[in-house]
């Protein structure tokens, strides 16, 4: 396994899956030497959004079950993921919990962005997932590496 080397951004290579809802976009990036996906979102975000770039997260060519994950939400914008949307995205990825990442990393920017992930982190806590918040990549790469 690649060593975290922080001097330097992380920056997945490989295969890249984008995917454009008009003002809104996700890009899927897989970092196979870590054994890391990164998925960030842009834009207004809703439940068929996260569905989907999990779908194509689980469908990405380098991706294997239970591997680590980032989420960065820093350019989303969360205001539609109300706690009916967080139930609703938990109801659909049910049945794919043994193929989601055991840890997921959320990067947002905003105390708004972190407390919705808070949220989601109460709604899915009967999801076998530890979930960590941050705000600065780094920090969500040291984590993910040193807590396996």
């Amino acid at each position: 396994m690649a060593q975290l080397n922080l001097s330097e951004p992380f920056a997945p290579t490989g295969n890249r899956i984008n995917i454009n809802w008009g003002s809104t976009s996700a890009s899927i990036a897989i970092d196979t030497s870590l054994a890391i996906a990164w998925l960030q979102l842009e834009g207004a975000i809703a439940v068929r959004h996260i569905i989907e770039v999990s779908d194509a997260e689980l469908s990405h060519p380098d991706f294997t079950d239970g591997m680590d994950t980032i989420w960065d939400m820093r350019q989303a914008d969360l205001r539609a993921v109300t706690p009916d949307a967080m139930l609703e995205i938990l109801r659909r990825v049910k049945p794919r919990h043994s193929r989601l990442a055991k840890r997921a990393a959320f990067l947002v920017d905003s105390d708004l962005q972190f407390g919705i992930i808070r949220m989601w982190q109460v709604y899915g806590q009967d999801v076998p997932q530890d979930r960590e918040i941050f705000r600065d990549s780094d920090d969500a790469l040291k984590w993910l590496i040193e807590s396996r």
